[in-house]
Protein backbone atom coordinates (compact mmCIF):
# COMPACT_ATOMS: atom_id res chain seq x y z
CA UNK A 1 0.00 0.00 0.00
CA UNK A 2 1.42 3.20 -1.02
CA UNK A 3 2.63 5.43 2.23
CA UNK A 4 0.84 8.18 3.80
CA UNK A 5 4.40 9.75 3.83
CA UNK A 6 4.79 9.44 -0.27
CA UNK A 7 8.49 9.30 0.12
CA UNK A 8 10.22 6.29 -1.24
CA UNK A 9 13.40 4.28 0.60
CA UNK A 10 16.08 7.18 -0.33
CA UNK A 11 13.88 9.81 1.09
CA UNK A 12 13.04 11.36 -2.02
CA UNK A 13 9.87 11.84 -3.40
CA UNK A 14 8.92 10.34 -6.77
CA UNK A 15 9.08 11.77 -9.90
CA UNK A 16 5.23 10.94 -11.00
CA UNK A 17 3.79 11.39 -7.75
CA UNK A 18 1.05 14.25 -6.88
CA UNK A 19 0.30 15.52 -3.92
CA UNK A 20 -3.64 14.99 -2.81
CA UNK A 21 -5.37 17.09 0.13
CA UNK A 22 -8.57 15.52 2.03
CA UNK A 23 -10.94 17.60 3.71
CA UNK A 24 -13.65 16.69 5.73
CA UNK A 25 -16.85 17.32 3.27
CA UNK A 26 -19.14 18.79 6.04
CA UNK A 27 -16.73 20.94 8.41
CA UNK A 28 -13.94 21.37 6.12
CA UNK A 29 -11.15 19.87 8.72
CA UNK A 30 -8.24 18.51 7.06
CA UNK A 31 -7.90 15.26 6.97
CA UNK A 32 -4.70 14.23 5.63
CA UNK A 33 -2.16 15.29 2.82
CA UNK A 34 -0.61 12.56 1.21
CA UNK A 35 1.90 11.92 -1.80
CA UNK A 36 0.73 9.03 -4.31
CA UNK A 37 2.11 7.55 -7.33
CA UNK A 38 -0.37 8.60 -10.60
CA UNK A 39 -0.48 4.96 -10.90
CA UNK A 40 -2.44 4.58 -7.77
CA UNK A 41 -5.74 3.54 -7.18
CA UNK A 42 -8.53 5.83 -5.76
CA UNK A 43 -9.25 2.49 -3.28
CA UNK A 44 -5.77 2.80 -1.89
CA UNK A 45 -6.52 6.49 -1.25
CA UNK A 46 -9.71 5.42 0.44
CA UNK A 47 -7.97 2.56 2.41
CA UNK A 48 -5.22 5.40 4.11
CA UNK A 49 -8.00 7.96 4.89
CA UNK A 50 -10.06 5.40 6.66
CA UNK A 51 -6.74 4.13 8.19
CA UNK A 52 -5.49 7.49 9.46
CA UNK A 53 -8.72 9.08 11.13
CA UNK A 54 -11.81 7.62 13.65
CA UNK A 55 -15.02 6.21 12.76
CA UNK A 56 -16.68 3.73 10.86
CA UNK A 57 -17.98 2.81 7.27
CA UNK A 58 -16.21 3.26 4.24
CA UNK A 59 -14.86 6.91 2.42
CA UNK A 60 -16.35 8.45 -0.99
CA UNK A 61 -14.28 11.28 -2.59
CA UNK A 62 -15.67 14.06 -4.52
CA UNK A 63 -13.40 17.02 -6.47
CA UNK A 64 -14.99 20.67 -6.55
CA UNK A 65 -16.61 19.57 -9.93
CA UNK A 66 -17.98 16.09 -9.51
CA UNK A 67 -21.39 15.12 -9.30
CA UNK A 68 -21.07 11.35 -8.19
CA UNK A 69 -18.47 10.08 -5.92
CA UNK A 70 -15.24 9.05 -7.61
CA UNK A 71 -14.69 5.33 -8.93
CA UNK A 72 -12.38 3.89 -6.68
CA UNK A 73 -11.33 1.20 -9.43
CA UNK A 74 -9.59 4.07 -11.13
CA UNK A 75 -6.18 4.89 -10.75
CA UNK A 76 -5.65 8.61 -9.47
CA UNK A 77 -4.48 9.84 -13.36
CA UNK A 78 -7.45 8.55 -15.04
CA UNK A 79 -9.58 10.10 -12.20
CA UNK A 80 -8.23 13.66 -13.19
CA UNK A 81 -6.57 14.42 -10.27
CA UNK A 82 -3.63 16.62 -10.45
CA UNK A 83 -0.66 17.44 -7.90
CA UNK A 84 -2.22 19.23 -4.98
CA UNK A 85 -6.22 18.62 -5.64
CA UNK A 86 -8.15 18.95 -2.99
CA UNK A 87 -10.75 16.30 -2.09
CA UNK A 88 -13.32 16.25 -0.49
CA UNK A 89 -14.49 12.79 2.32
CA UNK A 90 -17.27 11.75 3.58
CA UNK A 91 -17.86 8.21 5.08
CA UNK A 92 -20.86 6.19 3.95
CA UNK A 93 -22.70 3.20 6.09
CA UNK A 94 -22.15 5.19 9.21
CA UNK A 95 -26.20 5.50 9.96
CA UNK A 96 -26.11 7.77 12.63
CA UNK A 97 -24.04 10.50 11.17
CA UNK A 98 -26.35 12.54 8.41
CA UNK A 99 -29.83 12.75 8.38
CA UNK A 100 -32.29 14.76 6.25
CA UNK A 101 -35.81 16.43 6.38
CA UNK A 102 -38.34 18.12 3.80
CA UNK A 103 -40.89 20.70 4.78
CA UNK A 104 -43.69 22.92 3.89
CA UNK A 105 -41.25 25.73 4.17
CA UNK A 106 -40.11 24.53 0.67
CA UNK A 107 -36.83 23.63 1.90
CA UNK A 108 -34.80 20.40 3.28
CA UNK A 109 -32.11 20.48 5.55
CA UNK A 110 -29.44 18.31 6.11
CA UNK A 111 -28.90 17.86 9.40
CA UNK A 112 -25.36 16.09 11.92
CA UNK A 113 -27.08 13.68 13.86
CA UNK A 114 -24.37 13.41 16.48
CA UNK A 115 -24.64 17.41 17.10
CA UNK A 116 -28.42 18.05 16.59
CA UNK A 117 -26.95 20.83 14.11
CA UNK A 118 -28.62 21.93 10.60
CA UNK A 119 -25.31 22.16 8.57
CA UNK A 120 -27.15 23.11 5.69
CA UNK A 121 -30.52 23.89 4.24
CA UNK A 122 -31.28 23.37 0.87
CA UNK A 123 -33.76 26.01 -1.31
CA UNK A 124 -34.62 25.64 -5.29
CA UNK A 125 -38.02 24.15 -4.73
CA UNK A 126 -40.86 26.29 -5.52
CA UNK A 127 -43.38 23.91 -3.58
CA UNK A 128 -43.62 22.56 -0.17
CA UNK A 129 -40.85 19.99 -0.33
CA UNK A 130 -42.96 16.51 0.16
CA UNK A 131 -40.22 13.76 0.62
CA UNK A 132 -36.12 13.44 1.35
CA UNK A 133 -34.32 10.27 0.55
CA UNK A 134 -30.52 9.46 0.49
CA UNK A 135 -29.25 7.28 -2.24
CA UNK A 136 -27.83 4.17 -1.03
CA UNK A 137 -24.60 5.08 -1.20
CA UNK A 138 -25.13 8.08 1.02
CA UNK A 139 -23.35 10.13 -1.87
CA UNK A 140 -26.80 11.95 -3.06
CA UNK A 141 -29.99 13.15 -1.67
CA UNK A 142 -33.20 13.12 -3.45
CA UNK A 143 -36.35 15.25 -3.20
CA UNK A 144 -39.62 15.45 -4.54
CA UNK A 145 -42.34 18.66 -4.31
CA UNK A 146 -45.68 19.71 -4.82
CA UNK A 147 -43.96 22.36 -7.44
CA UNK A 148 -44.13 18.95 -9.78
CA UNK A 149 -39.74 18.47 -9.49
CA UNK A 150 -37.47 15.64 -8.83
CA UNK A 151 -34.02 17.81 -7.49
CA UNK A 152 -30.41 15.41 -6.35
CA UNK A 153 -28.25 17.23 -3.62
CA UNK A 154 -24.89 16.62 -2.98
CA UNK A 155 -24.71 15.22 0.50
CA UNK A 156 -21.43 16.95 1.09
CA UNK A 157 -22.11 19.99 -0.36
CA UNK A 158 -25.94 20.39 -0.62
CA UNK A 159 -25.26 21.63 -4.18
CA UNK A 160 -28.41 20.57 -6.51
CA UNK A 161 -27.18 18.77 -9.54
CA UNK A 162 -29.71 17.73 -11.81
CA UNK A 163 -33.68 18.51 -11.66
CA UNK A 164 -36.52 16.49 -13.42
CA UNK A 165 -39.56 17.78 -14.69
CA UNK A 166 -41.37 15.17 -13.17
CA UNK A 167 -44.93 14.92 -13.25
CA UNK A 168 -48.26 17.93 -13.91
CA UNK A 169 -49.04 17.84 -10.45
CA UNK A 170 -47.59 17.17 -6.88
CA UNK A 171 -44.74 14.64 -6.63
CA UNK A 172 -45.93 13.03 -3.10
CA UNK A 173 -42.74 10.39 -2.92
CA UNK A 174 -39.38 9.29 -4.37
CA UNK A 175 -37.38 6.85 -4.09
CA UNK A 176 -33.63 5.86 -5.73
CA UNK A 177 -33.12 2.31 -7.35
CA UNK A 178 -30.87 -0.21 -5.21
CA UNK A 179 -27.68 0.55 -7.59
CA UNK A 180 -28.79 4.43 -7.44
CA UNK A 181 -28.81 5.01 -11.15
CA UNK A 182 -33.07 5.38 -11.18
CA UNK A 183 -35.36 6.76 -9.28
CA UNK A 184 -39.28 6.28 -8.87
CA UNK A 185 -41.31 8.73 -8.41
CA UNK A 186 -44.75 8.70 -7.06
CA UNK A 187 -47.70 11.69 -7.85
CA UNK A 188 -50.99 13.14 -7.71
CA UNK A 189 -51.76 12.92 -10.92
CA UNK A 190 -52.48 8.75 -10.56
CA UNK A 191 -49.22 7.80 -11.80
CA UNK A 192 -45.85 6.52 -10.84
CA UNK A 193 -43.12 6.71 -12.78
CA UNK A 194 -39.30 5.66 -13.50
CA UNK A 195 -36.26 7.90 -14.20
CA UNK A 196 -33.28 7.19 -15.81
CA UNK A 197 -30.39 9.79 -14.43
CA UNK A 198 -28.14 9.02 -16.79
CA UNK A 199 -30.78 10.34 -19.66
CA UNK A 200 -32.78 12.83 -17.37
CA UNK A 201 -36.07 11.13 -18.52
CA UNK A 202 -39.09 9.14 -17.85
CA UNK A 203 -38.85 5.51 -19.30
CA UNK A 204 -41.44 3.55 -17.81
CA UNK A 205 -45.04 4.85 -16.53
CA UNK A 206 -46.65 3.10 -13.90
CA UNK A 207 -50.44 3.35 -14.62
CA UNK A 208 -53.19 2.03 -13.02
CA UNK A 209 -54.48 3.29 -9.72
CA UNK A 210 -57.78 5.92 -9.50
CA UNK A 211 -56.64 8.29 -7.25
CA UNK A 212 -53.27 10.50 -6.28
CA UNK A 213 -50.26 8.00 -5.32
CA UNK A 214 -49.12 8.52 -1.89
CA UNK A 215 -45.84 6.22 -1.65
CA UNK A 216 -43.50 4.59 -3.78
CA UNK A 217 -40.47 1.70 -3.25
CA UNK A 218 -37.94 -0.44 -5.14
CA UNK A 219 -38.01 -4.11 -4.11
CA UNK A 220 -34.36 -4.98 -2.96
CA UNK A 221 -33.39 -6.76 -6.30
CA UNK A 222 -34.70 -3.57 -8.36
CA UNK A 223 -36.76 -5.49 -10.51
CA UNK A 224 -40.15 -4.35 -8.83
CA UNK A 225 -42.06 -1.47 -7.64
CA UNK A 226 -44.30 -0.85 -4.91
CA UNK A 227 -47.32 1.79 -5.03
CA UNK A 228 -50.15 2.96 -2.33
CA UNK A 229 -52.70 5.28 -2.90
CA UNK A 230 -55.94 7.03 -2.34
CA UNK A 231 -58.10 4.15 -3.95
CA UNK A 232 -57.46 2.02 -0.91
CA UNK A 233 -55.19 -0.58 -2.60
CA UNK A 234 -51.28 -1.17 -3.17
CA UNK A 235 -49.73 -2.03 -6.36
CA UNK A 236 -46.78 -4.51 -7.02
CA UNK A 237 -45.24 -3.55 -10.45
CA UNK A 238 -42.94 -5.24 -12.71
CA UNK A 239 -40.11 -2.94 -13.77
CA UNK A 240 -38.51 -3.36 -16.99
CA UNK A 241 -34.08 -3.99 -17.11
CA UNK A 242 -32.98 -0.33 -16.88
CA UNK A 243 -30.28 -0.56 -20.18
CA UNK A 244 -33.82 -1.97 -22.32
CA UNK A 245 -35.52 0.66 -21.21
CA UNK A 246 -32.97 3.48 -21.89
CA UNK A 247 -32.27 2.27 -24.83
CA UNK A 248 -36.25 1.59 -25.97
CA UNK A 249 -36.08 5.63 -24.93
CA UNK A 250 -33.14 6.58 -26.77
CA UNK A 251 -33.36 5.10 -30.24
CA UNK A 252 -37.64 4.82 -30.08
CA UNK A 253 -39.78 4.93 -33.01
CA UNK A 254 -40.82 7.44 -35.81
CA UNK A 255 -42.83 9.23 -33.11
CA UNK A 256 -40.02 9.84 -31.30
CA UNK A 257 -38.82 8.52 -27.49
CA UNK A 258 -40.43 5.47 -26.18
CA UNK A 259 -41.74 5.06 -22.53
CA UNK A 260 -42.50 1.50 -21.83
CA UNK A 261 -45.77 1.17 -19.89
CA UNK A 262 -45.53 -0.66 -16.78
CA UNK A 263 -47.77 -3.98 -15.85
CA UNK A 264 -49.35 -4.15 -12.23
CA UNK A 265 -48.33 -7.90 -11.20
CA UNK A 266 -50.64 -7.64 -8.09
CA UNK A 267 -53.07 -5.38 -6.72
CA UNK A 268 -53.64 -5.42 -2.60
CA UNK A 269 -56.78 -4.87 -1.74
CA UNK A 270 -58.13 -5.00 2.08
CA UNK A 271 -57.29 -1.59 3.68
CA UNK A 272 -60.21 0.14 4.30
CA UNK A 273 -58.96 3.60 4.49
CA UNK A 274 -56.57 5.45 1.91
CA UNK A 275 -52.96 3.33 1.72
CA UNK A 276 -50.18 6.07 3.13
CA UNK A 277 -47.44 4.60 2.72
CA UNK A 278 -46.08 0.93 1.69
CA UNK A 279 -42.48 -0.46 2.22
CA UNK A 280 -40.73 -3.97 0.71
CA UNK A 281 -39.59 -6.10 3.47
CA UNK A 282 -35.77 -6.49 3.37
CA UNK A 283 -35.99 -10.08 2.25
CA UNK A 284 -37.77 -9.36 -0.72
CA UNK A 285 -40.71 -11.69 0.09
CA UNK A 286 -43.33 -9.34 1.79
CA UNK A 287 -44.27 -5.78 1.58
CA UNK A 288 -46.13 -3.51 4.64
CA UNK A 289 -48.41 -0.92 3.96
CA UNK A 290 -50.20 1.61 6.44
CA UNK A 291 -53.29 3.14 5.95
CA UNK A 292 -55.71 5.95 6.83
CA UNK A 293 -57.61 2.80 8.67
CA UNK A 294 -55.22 3.06 11.64
CA UNK A 295 -53.78 -0.43 10.49
CA UNK A 296 -50.91 -1.89 8.90
CA UNK A 297 -50.94 -5.11 6.73
CA UNK A 298 -48.34 -7.64 5.78
CA UNK A 299 -48.66 -9.20 2.30
CA UNK A 300 -47.03 -11.91 0.76
CA UNK A 301 -45.14 -10.73 -2.72
CA UNK A 302 -45.83 -14.05 -4.66
CA UNK A 303 -49.20 -14.51 -3.71
CA UNK A 304 -50.60 -10.64 -2.77
CA UNK A 305 -52.25 -12.37 0.25
CA UNK A 306 -52.41 -10.44 3.46
CA UNK A 307 -51.18 -12.51 6.21
CA UNK A 308 -50.52 -10.07 9.20
CA UNK A 309 -52.29 -7.18 10.22
CA UNK A 310 -50.58 -4.69 13.03
CA UNK A 311 -52.87 -2.92 15.24
CA UNK A 312 -52.51 -0.59 18.00
CA UNK A 313 -52.76 3.10 16.48
CA UNK A 314 -55.69 4.88 17.54
CA UNK A 315 -55.56 7.59 14.35
CA UNK A 316 -54.51 6.78 10.60
CA UNK A 317 -50.61 5.35 9.81
CA UNK A 318 -49.10 7.88 7.87
CA UNK A 319 -45.36 6.34 7.57
CA UNK A 320 -43.53 2.96 7.70
CA UNK A 321 -40.16 1.93 7.96
CA UNK A 322 -38.00 -1.75 8.18
CA UNK A 323 -34.53 -2.39 9.52
CA UNK A 324 -32.16 -3.43 7.04
CA UNK A 325 -32.42 -6.87 9.28
CA UNK A 326 -36.15 -7.17 8.22
CA UNK A 327 -36.44 -7.78 12.18
CA UNK A 328 -38.14 -4.91 13.13
CA UNK A 329 -40.32 -2.29 11.80
CA UNK A 330 -40.87 1.74 12.81
CA UNK A 331 -44.72 3.80 12.48
CA UNK A 332 -45.80 7.31 13.29
CA UNK A 333 -49.37 8.07 13.61
CA UNK A 334 -51.75 10.69 13.54
CA UNK A 335 -52.13 9.88 17.40
CA UNK A 336 -48.88 11.44 17.76
CA UNK A 337 -47.08 8.18 19.17
CA UNK A 338 -44.60 5.81 17.10
CA UNK A 339 -44.60 2.50 17.58
CA UNK A 340 -41.58 -0.28 16.88
CA UNK A 341 -43.26 -3.73 16.15
CA UNK A 342 -41.38 -6.99 15.79
CA UNK A 343 -41.65 -9.10 12.42
CA UNK A 344 -40.79 -11.84 13.69
CA UNK A 345 -44.71 -12.31 15.71
CA UNK A 346 -45.95 -9.17 15.15
CA UNK A 347 -46.40 -7.74 18.67
CA UNK A 348 -45.62 -3.71 19.57
CA UNK A 349 -42.50 -3.73 20.99
CA UNK A 350 -42.68 0.17 22.28
CA UNK A 351 -44.72 3.21 22.23
CA UNK A 352 -43.29 6.33 21.88
CA UNK A 353 -45.09 9.54 22.67
CA UNK A 354 -43.40 11.23 20.14
CA UNK A 355 -44.62 14.70 19.12
CA UNK A 356 -46.80 17.40 20.28
CA UNK A 357 -48.87 17.00 16.36
CA UNK A 358 -49.49 14.01 14.19
CA UNK A 359 -46.28 12.09 13.09
CA UNK A 360 -45.56 12.74 9.11
CA UNK A 361 -42.63 10.27 8.60
CA UNK A 362 -40.50 7.88 10.04
CA UNK A 363 -37.32 6.28 9.46
CA UNK A 364 -35.36 3.63 11.08
CA UNK A 365 -30.85 2.74 11.04
CA UNK A 366 -30.32 -0.36 9.60
CA UNK A 367 -29.87 -2.40 12.89
CA UNK A 368 -33.48 -1.51 14.23
CA UNK A 369 -31.64 -0.08 16.99
CA UNK A 370 -31.92 4.29 15.86
CA UNK A 371 -35.17 5.81 14.78
CA UNK A 372 -36.25 9.37 13.34
CA UNK A 373 -40.02 11.02 13.35
CA UNK A 374 -41.04 14.28 11.58
CA UNK A 375 -44.38 15.87 12.90
CA UNK A 376 -46.63 18.56 12.33
CA UNK A 377 -45.48 20.09 15.36
CA UNK A 378 -42.36 21.17 13.09
CA UNK A 379 -40.02 19.26 14.49
CA UNK A 380 -37.88 16.06 13.39
CA UNK A 381 -36.71 14.29 16.37
CA UNK A 382 -34.04 11.30 16.74
CA UNK A 383 -34.97 8.14 19.14
CA UNK A 384 -33.00 5.39 20.71
CA UNK A 385 -35.63 2.67 20.12
CA UNK A 386 -34.02 0.34 22.63
CA UNK A 387 -34.56 2.66 25.55
CA UNK A 388 -37.02 4.80 23.99
CA UNK A 389 -35.11 7.73 24.67
CA UNK A 390 -35.01 11.30 22.73
CA UNK A 391 -31.78 11.75 21.34
CA UNK A 392 -31.87 15.27 19.97
CA UNK A 393 -34.91 17.27 19.03
CA UNK A 394 -33.71 19.11 15.20
CA UNK A 395 -35.53 22.59 15.28
CA UNK A 396 -35.04 24.86 11.96
CA UNK A 397 -38.28 24.13 9.48
CA UNK A 398 -41.06 26.92 10.33
CA UNK A 399 -43.33 24.71 8.30
CA UNK A 400 -44.61 20.80 9.38
CA UNK A 401 -42.06 18.22 8.40
CA UNK A 402 -43.47 15.53 5.48
CA UNK A 403 -40.29 13.59 5.73
CA UNK A 404 -37.68 12.77 7.60
CA UNK A 405 -34.90 10.03 6.54
CA UNK A 406 -31.77 8.55 8.00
Amino acid sequence: MPSACGADSSGDIPSDSIRVVVNHAFSGELLTEVQLRRQDTVASLQDIVAQSTDGGGSVRFFSESAETPIKARLTLEAAGLTDGQSLSAIRVGVCHSLAASASSDRTACLWNTETGKCWKTLEGHEGLVTCARFANDRSRLLTASADGTLKIWRSDTGQCIQTLQAHKDSVRCAAFSPDDTFVLSASNDRLAKLWSLALGACVQTLSGHTAAVRSVAYSPDGTQALTAADDRTARIWRLGIGKQLEARYAFGGETGPEVVCGLSADTLIGHTGYVLAAVYVPSGESVLTASMDKSIRCWRVASGECFDRLMGHTGAVRSIACSRDGNRALSGSDDRTAKLWSLRDGSCLRTIAAHTDLITSVDISDDGSTGITGSGDRTVRIWSLDQGDCKHTLVGHWGVISSAAL
